[in-house]
Protein backbone atom coordinates (compact mmCIF):
# COMPACT_ATOMS: atom_id res chain seq x y z
CA UNK A 1 0.00 0.00 0.00
CA UNK A 2 1.32 3.34 -0.55
CA UNK A 3 1.85 6.10 1.67
CA UNK A 4 -0.17 8.15 -0.80
CA UNK A 5 -3.28 6.09 0.19
CA UNK A 6 -4.68 2.76 -1.23
CA UNK A 7 -4.50 1.73 -4.46
CA UNK A 8 -7.46 -0.09 -6.74
CA UNK A 9 -6.32 -3.87 -5.63
CA UNK A 10 -4.63 -2.91 -2.19
CA UNK A 11 -6.55 -4.82 0.57
CA UNK A 12 -8.06 -2.83 3.46
CA UNK A 13 -5.57 -2.96 6.10
CA UNK A 14 -6.83 -4.92 9.28
CA UNK A 15 -5.92 -1.74 11.58
CA UNK A 16 -8.35 -0.01 9.69
CA UNK A 17 -11.14 -2.93 10.44
CA UNK A 18 -10.38 -2.54 13.92
CA UNK A 19 -11.37 0.87 13.96
CA UNK A 20 -15.02 2.20 16.02
CA UNK A 21 -17.43 4.48 13.61
CA UNK A 22 -19.92 6.84 15.33
CA UNK A 23 -22.67 6.68 12.58
CA UNK A 24 -25.01 9.78 12.24
CA UNK A 25 -28.53 10.25 11.39
CA UNK A 26 -30.07 13.14 9.52
CA UNK A 27 -33.03 12.57 12.87
CA UNK A 28 -30.02 12.95 14.61
CA UNK A 29 -29.84 9.68 16.29
CA UNK A 30 -26.59 7.94 16.25
CA UNK A 31 -25.01 4.42 16.00
CA UNK A 32 -21.55 2.96 16.80
CA UNK A 33 -20.44 -0.02 15.05
CA UNK A 34 -17.06 -1.94 14.17
CA UNK A 35 -16.07 -1.39 10.39
CA UNK A 36 -15.18 -5.22 10.37
CA UNK A 37 -19.39 -5.62 10.90
CA UNK A 38 -19.26 -4.88 7.32
CA UNK A 39 -17.17 -7.77 6.00
CA UNK A 40 -18.46 -9.35 3.85
CA UNK A 41 -20.74 -6.47 2.27
CA UNK A 42 -19.61 -4.18 -0.78
CA UNK A 43 -19.08 -1.00 0.56
CA UNK A 44 -19.46 2.60 -0.66
CA UNK A 45 -18.21 5.61 0.88
CA UNK A 46 -19.85 8.66 -0.69
CA UNK A 47 -17.44 11.76 0.35
CA UNK A 48 -19.51 15.42 0.55
CA UNK A 49 -19.70 18.65 2.26
CA UNK A 50 -22.29 21.12 3.10
CA UNK A 51 -20.59 23.22 -0.06
CA UNK A 52 -21.14 20.41 -2.63
CA UNK A 53 -24.15 20.85 -4.36
CA UNK A 54 -24.20 17.90 -6.02
CA UNK A 55 -23.03 15.93 -2.88
CA UNK A 56 -26.07 16.69 -1.28
CA UNK A 57 -28.07 16.27 -4.73
CA UNK A 58 -26.87 12.75 -5.18
CA UNK A 59 -28.14 11.23 -1.93
CA UNK A 60 -31.43 10.09 -3.09
CA UNK A 61 -29.39 7.79 -6.20
CA UNK A 62 -26.81 6.73 -3.00
CA UNK A 63 -30.55 5.27 -1.47
CA UNK A 64 -31.03 3.95 -4.98
CA UNK A 65 -28.02 2.10 -4.79
CA UNK A 66 -28.53 0.52 -0.99
CA UNK A 67 -31.94 -0.54 -2.26
CA UNK A 68 -30.40 -2.37 -4.89
CA UNK A 69 -28.85 -5.23 -2.55
CA UNK A 70 -29.84 -4.11 0.69
CA UNK A 71 -27.99 -7.60 2.53
CA UNK A 72 -25.45 -7.16 0.61
CA UNK A 73 -24.72 -3.10 0.06
CA UNK A 74 -23.46 -0.75 2.64
CA UNK A 75 -23.72 3.03 2.08
CA UNK A 76 -22.28 5.98 4.03
CA UNK A 77 -22.06 9.30 3.61
CA UNK A 78 -18.40 10.53 4.70
CA UNK A 79 -17.96 14.51 5.34
CA UNK A 80 -14.28 14.43 6.02
CA UNK A 81 -12.50 17.11 8.34
CA UNK A 82 -10.51 18.38 5.74
CA UNK A 83 -14.24 19.86 4.37
CA UNK A 84 -14.29 22.19 7.56
CA UNK A 85 -17.75 21.72 8.24
CA UNK A 86 -19.21 21.75 11.67
CA UNK A 87 -22.60 19.90 13.29
CA UNK A 88 -24.27 23.06 13.42
CA UNK A 89 -23.71 23.73 9.36
CA UNK A 90 -24.53 19.61 8.40
CA UNK A 91 -28.10 20.96 10.40
CA UNK A 92 -28.45 23.78 8.99
CA UNK A 93 -28.07 22.73 4.87
CA UNK A 94 -30.01 19.38 5.94
CA UNK A 95 -32.63 21.04 6.78
CA UNK A 96 -33.04 23.33 4.17
CA UNK A 97 -33.18 20.31 2.11
CA UNK A 98 -35.35 18.68 4.04
CA UNK A 99 -38.13 21.50 4.19
CA UNK A 100 -37.78 22.46 0.40
CA UNK A 101 -38.15 18.86 -1.03
CA UNK A 102 -39.93 17.13 1.79
CA UNK A 103 -36.66 14.83 1.68
CA UNK A 104 -35.18 12.78 4.61
CA UNK A 105 -32.05 11.02 3.78
CA UNK A 106 -31.96 7.68 5.28
CA UNK A 107 -28.06 6.61 5.26
CA UNK A 108 -25.89 7.45 8.01
CA UNK A 109 -22.97 9.53 7.35
CA UNK A 110 -19.53 10.00 9.48
CA UNK A 111 -19.07 13.33 10.49
CA UNK A 112 -15.08 14.71 11.46
CA UNK A 113 -13.68 11.98 9.39
CA UNK A 114 -9.80 11.07 9.29
CA UNK A 115 -9.17 7.92 8.99
CA UNK A 116 -10.64 7.76 5.08
CA UNK A 117 -9.74 10.52 3.48
CA UNK A 118 -6.11 9.43 5.01
CA UNK A 119 -6.85 5.89 3.45
CA UNK A 120 -8.40 7.36 0.04
CA UNK A 121 -6.84 10.85 -0.13
CA UNK A 122 -8.78 12.92 -2.81
CA UNK A 123 -9.34 16.85 -3.51
CA UNK A 124 -12.23 17.49 -5.20
CA UNK A 125 -16.02 15.96 -4.32
CA UNK A 126 -17.84 14.27 -4.85
CA UNK A 127 -15.70 11.17 -4.11
CA UNK A 128 -16.75 7.40 -4.83
CA UNK A 129 -15.26 4.84 -2.63
CA UNK A 130 -15.80 1.13 -3.70
CA UNK A 131 -14.76 -1.92 -1.41
CA UNK A 132 -15.84 -5.46 -1.97
CA UNK A 133 -17.01 -7.90 -0.42
CA UNK A 134 -13.36 -9.27 0.36
CA UNK A 135 -12.03 -5.95 1.56
CA UNK A 136 -10.79 -5.02 -1.41
CA UNK A 137 -10.36 -1.70 -3.30
CA UNK A 138 -12.22 -1.49 -6.25
CA UNK A 139 -11.83 1.88 -7.24
CA UNK A 140 -12.25 5.41 -6.60
CA UNK A 141 -14.82 6.58 -8.96
CA UNK A 142 -16.97 9.61 -9.86
CA UNK A 143 -20.80 9.14 -9.04
CA UNK A 144 -21.92 8.06 -12.25
CA UNK A 145 -19.78 5.29 -12.10
CA UNK A 146 -22.75 3.79 -9.53
CA UNK A 147 -24.28 1.84 -12.40
CA UNK A 148 -26.88 -1.23 -11.51
CA UNK A 149 -24.53 -3.04 -14.32
CA UNK A 150 -21.80 -2.10 -12.37
CA UNK A 151 -22.43 -2.70 -8.71
CA UNK A 152 -23.87 -6.26 -9.66
CA UNK A 153 -20.79 -7.14 -11.48
CA UNK A 154 -18.42 -6.03 -8.53
CA UNK A 155 -21.26 -8.39 -5.98
CA UNK A 156 -20.95 -11.12 -8.48
CA UNK A 157 -17.13 -11.18 -9.36
CA UNK A 158 -15.57 -8.99 -7.00
CA UNK A 159 -14.28 -6.31 -9.41
CA UNK A 160 -15.13 -4.53 -12.78
CA UNK A 161 -13.34 -2.21 -15.29
CA UNK A 162 -13.78 1.08 -13.64
CA UNK A 163 -12.67 4.44 -14.82
CA UNK A 164 -10.23 5.42 -11.81
CA UNK A 165 -10.78 8.99 -10.50
CA UNK A 166 -7.63 10.65 -9.43
CA UNK A 167 -6.24 13.93 -7.46
CA UNK A 168 -6.36 17.29 -8.91
CA UNK A 169 -3.17 17.92 -10.01
CA UNK A 170 -3.55 21.39 -12.10
CA UNK A 171 -0.41 22.67 -12.08
CA UNK A 172 1.22 19.87 -13.54
CA UNK A 173 -0.63 20.37 -17.01
CA UNK A 174 1.18 18.33 -19.75
CA UNK A 175 2.93 20.45 -22.16
CA UNK A 176 4.07 19.82 -25.90
CA UNK A 177 7.42 18.67 -25.20
CA UNK A 178 9.91 22.09 -25.92
CA UNK A 179 12.22 20.24 -28.03
CA UNK A 180 9.79 20.19 -31.13
CA UNK A 181 10.52 23.64 -31.01
CA UNK A 182 14.88 22.90 -30.61
CA UNK A 183 14.92 20.66 -33.27
CA UNK A 184 14.00 22.65 -36.35
CA UNK A 185 10.21 22.36 -35.95
CA UNK A 186 8.56 25.42 -36.31
CA UNK A 187 5.81 24.51 -33.79
CA UNK A 188 3.35 21.38 -33.76
CA UNK A 189 -0.47 20.72 -32.28
CA UNK A 190 -2.47 17.67 -31.19
CA UNK A 191 -5.61 16.74 -29.65
CA UNK A 192 -5.44 13.95 -26.88
CA UNK A 193 -8.25 12.22 -24.96
CA UNK A 194 -9.62 12.86 -21.76
CA UNK A 195 -7.02 13.44 -18.95
CA UNK A 196 -7.71 12.47 -15.56
CA UNK A 197 -6.76 14.72 -13.09
CA UNK A 198 -7.24 18.30 -14.53
CA UNK A 199 -9.68 20.55 -14.31
CA UNK A 200 -11.65 21.91 -17.83
CA UNK A 201 -10.01 24.80 -19.28
CA UNK A 202 -11.62 26.73 -22.13
CA UNK A 203 -8.87 28.04 -23.80
CA UNK A 204 -5.03 29.18 -22.12
CA UNK A 205 -3.75 32.11 -24.56
CA UNK A 206 -0.23 32.56 -23.69
CA UNK A 207 3.31 34.10 -24.87
CA UNK A 208 6.35 33.10 -23.22
CA UNK A 209 10.02 34.26 -23.93
CA UNK A 210 9.84 32.65 -27.54
CA UNK A 211 6.76 30.52 -27.97
CA UNK A 212 3.38 31.22 -28.03
CA UNK A 213 1.01 28.10 -26.81
CA UNK A 214 -2.35 27.63 -26.22
CA UNK A 215 -4.77 24.88 -24.08
CA UNK A 216 -8.09 23.08 -24.09
CA UNK A 217 -8.64 20.46 -21.63
CA UNK A 218 -10.67 18.27 -20.81
CA UNK A 219 -14.03 19.89 -22.46
CA UNK A 220 -16.87 17.62 -24.59
CA UNK A 221 -16.99 17.21 -28.12
CA UNK A 222 -20.03 19.46 -28.57
CA UNK A 223 -18.15 22.50 -26.58
CA UNK A 224 -15.16 21.95 -28.76
CA UNK A 225 -17.82 22.30 -31.58
CA UNK A 226 -19.37 25.48 -30.65
CA UNK A 227 -15.92 27.35 -30.19
CA UNK A 228 -14.06 26.14 -33.64
CA UNK A 229 -17.12 27.12 -35.37
CA UNK A 230 -18.57 29.98 -33.07
CA UNK A 231 -19.64 32.06 -35.23
CA UNK A 232 -21.68 29.95 -37.36
CA UNK A 233 -23.20 28.30 -34.48
CA UNK A 234 -23.85 30.85 -32.37
CA UNK A 235 -27.53 31.62 -30.71
CA UNK A 236 -28.33 28.15 -32.56
CA UNK A 237 -28.66 25.38 -29.53
CA UNK A 238 -27.52 21.74 -30.28
CA UNK A 239 -30.94 20.31 -30.72
CA UNK A 240 -30.94 21.93 -33.76
CA UNK A 241 -27.81 20.31 -35.03
CA UNK A 242 -27.78 18.00 -38.02
CA UNK A 243 -25.45 15.60 -39.16
CA UNK A 244 -23.90 14.04 -42.39
CA UNK A 245 -23.93 10.32 -42.09
CA UNK A 246 -20.43 10.84 -43.63
CA UNK A 247 -19.40 12.75 -40.77
CA UNK A 248 -16.71 10.30 -38.84
CA UNK A 249 -18.87 9.83 -36.31
CA UNK A 250 -21.77 8.01 -36.85
CA UNK A 251 -24.37 9.72 -35.57
CA UNK A 252 -25.92 13.15 -33.40
CA UNK A 253 -26.30 10.08 -30.22
CA UNK A 254 -22.78 9.37 -30.66
CA UNK A 255 -21.87 13.07 -31.08
CA UNK A 256 -23.55 14.27 -28.54
CA UNK A 257 -23.11 11.64 -25.45
CA UNK A 258 -20.94 12.13 -21.95
CA UNK A 259 -18.09 10.08 -20.83
CA UNK A 260 -14.38 10.01 -20.79
CA UNK A 261 -14.39 8.87 -24.71
CA UNK A 262 -16.10 11.48 -26.04
CA UNK A 263 -14.16 14.44 -23.73
CA UNK A 264 -10.76 15.98 -25.66
CA UNK A 265 -7.67 18.14 -24.86
CA UNK A 266 -6.03 20.10 -27.29
CA UNK A 267 -2.43 21.73 -27.58
CA UNK A 268 -0.51 23.95 -29.55
CA UNK A 269 2.61 24.99 -29.24
CA UNK A 270 4.29 27.44 -32.15
CA UNK A 271 7.35 29.49 -31.94
CA UNK A 272 7.07 33.50 -31.80
CA UNK A 273 4.30 35.53 -30.89
CA UNK A 274 1.04 34.53 -32.55
CA UNK A 275 -2.08 36.23 -32.18
CA UNK A 276 -5.01 34.94 -30.48
CA UNK A 277 -6.92 35.20 -33.56
CA UNK A 278 -4.17 33.31 -35.49
CA UNK A 279 -4.10 30.49 -32.73
CA UNK A 280 -8.40 30.64 -33.01
CA UNK A 281 -8.19 29.84 -36.90
CA UNK A 282 -5.48 27.24 -36.43
CA UNK A 283 -7.50 25.12 -33.58
CA UNK A 284 -10.32 25.61 -35.91
CA UNK A 285 -8.73 23.91 -39.00
CA UNK A 286 -7.11 21.33 -36.74
CA UNK A 287 -10.50 20.58 -35.70
CA UNK A 288 -11.70 20.16 -38.82
CA UNK A 289 -8.92 17.79 -40.04
CA UNK A 290 -9.10 15.04 -36.51
CA UNK A 291 -12.51 15.17 -36.49
CA UNK A 292 -13.64 15.03 -40.29
CA UNK A 293 -16.36 17.53 -39.30
CA UNK A 294 -16.82 21.01 -41.40
CA UNK A 295 -20.45 22.41 -40.57
CA UNK A 296 -22.54 24.56 -43.15
CA UNK A 297 -25.62 26.91 -41.85
CA UNK A 298 -29.34 26.22 -43.16
CA UNK A 299 -33.20 26.63 -43.02
CA UNK A 300 -34.67 23.32 -43.75
CA UNK A 301 -37.64 21.12 -42.91
CA UNK A 302 -36.35 18.25 -40.83
CA UNK A 303 -38.69 15.59 -38.91
CA UNK A 304 -38.68 15.71 -35.47
CA UNK A 305 -40.91 14.04 -32.59
CA UNK A 306 -43.15 16.32 -30.13
CA UNK A 307 -43.19 14.47 -26.32
CA UNK A 308 -46.23 15.30 -24.58
CA UNK A 309 -46.02 14.55 -20.82
CA UNK A 310 -49.03 12.69 -19.28
CA UNK A 311 -50.09 10.92 -15.83
CA UNK A 312 -47.04 8.43 -16.47
CA UNK A 313 -44.49 11.45 -15.53
CA UNK A 314 -45.22 10.77 -12.10
CA UNK A 315 -43.59 7.51 -11.99
CA UNK A 316 -40.48 8.83 -13.58
CA UNK A 317 -39.90 11.76 -11.02
CA UNK A 318 -37.25 11.85 -8.69
CA UNK A 319 -38.47 12.01 -5.28
CA UNK A 320 -39.02 15.44 -3.44
CA UNK A 321 -37.91 17.39 -6.18
CA UNK A 322 -34.18 15.87 -6.70
CA UNK A 323 -33.47 16.78 -10.35
CA UNK A 324 -32.26 13.20 -11.90
CA UNK A 325 -32.05 12.50 -15.80
CA UNK A 326 -34.36 9.66 -17.35
CA UNK A 327 -30.90 7.61 -18.41
CA UNK A 328 -29.79 7.66 -14.85
CA UNK A 329 -32.94 6.45 -13.67
CA UNK A 330 -33.01 3.44 -16.24
CA UNK A 331 -29.84 2.20 -15.41
CA UNK A 332 -31.51 1.67 -11.59
CA UNK A 333 -34.35 0.21 -12.94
Amino acid sequence: MSSYGAKAGDKIPDAVWSQTLELNYFDGKKKTIKFSDLKGKLIILDFWATWCPSCIEGFPHMQEVKNIRKDNIEVFLVNSIQTKDTHKRVNEVIKRYTDKYDYQADLPYIFGDTLFQKLFPHNTLPHVVWINKEGMLVANTYPNALTRENINAVLSNGNVNLHQKELRRDSEKSKISDHWLFNGCYGGSLFKTYEEGQSPSYGKYSFNEDHTSFQIVNLSFPVLLAMAFDKELKGIPWRHWVFDSEARFYNKREILATGYKNIFSYEMLVKGQVSKATVKQSFREDFKQFFGIDISVAEKPIDVWKIVPNAKIEEIKVEVGFRRSLREIQKLK
